[in-house]
């Protein structure tokens, strides 16, 4: 788990940026700052055809 602590005046604002590789295709949960949310990761499989001489 990746965390960061952040501390800002009234009213300011400041981006945070995680960056997740995640291991399989799944449903992951998210949590900040008590805010809850998911996201689905993919996997995709590329297939390279070949010519047979």
């Amino acid at each position: 788990m990746e965390t960061r602590e952040v501390t800002l005046n009234p009213g300011a604002s400041q981006e945070v940026i995680f960056t997740f590789t995640p291991e399989m295709a799944k449903d992951y949960a998210v949590s900040v700052n008590g805010l809850t949310g998911t996201f689905r990761a993919y996997c995709f499989i590329e297939v390279v055809a070949s010519k047979n001489s």
